[in-house]
């Protein structure tokens, strides 16, 4: 996986209004709703509980992120999608 540097200011700038996106499933802990966190370094994520934040996060099975996110991502070598 390719990182591709981020200006600091553009971050600062989305920082006050953060994107959530449901992790398709329940927390361990308590049973609330998952949300997408990126937590790990090379902007991977995990799934966190939307109360208790990353006391039992898990990372997305390959299947939920593939076709359960209805993501759209282009490449930002090629543009393709």
């Amino acid at each position: 996986m390719t990182e591709y540097p981020i200006d600091p200011k553009v971050r600062e700038m989305w920082k006050p209004f953060p994107l959530r996106i449901q992790g398709h499933s329940e927390s361990a802990c308590c049973g609330a709703e998952t949300l997408l966190v990126q937590s790990m370094e090379g902007g991977y994520f995990t799934r966190n509980c939307s109360v208790h934040g990353d006391q039992n996060k898990s990372t997305l099975p390959e299947h939920v992120f593939l076709h359960q996110l209805d993501l759209w991502v282009a490449c930002p070598n090629c543009g393709d999608e």
